[in-house]
């Protein structure tokens, strides 16, 4: 998933171990946990997180 954004985005792609820009953060955020996961699920991730 993470390769065809860095390729829309015309990035060139990262050694996977290396850190991602945080707008990938963010687009994971919005998309994964805000959007397909309920909201119960998302707020006890988050709570555990710290």
């Amino acid at each position: 998933m993470y390769r065809e954004w860095f390729r829309l985005k015309g990035w060139h792609h990262l050694d996977p171990k290396a850190k991602r820009p945080s707008c990938v953060g963010k687009i994971t955020n919005d998309l994964v946990y805000n959007r397909i996961l309920p909201t119960e699920v998302n707020n006890e991730l988050r709570a555990r997180r710290g």
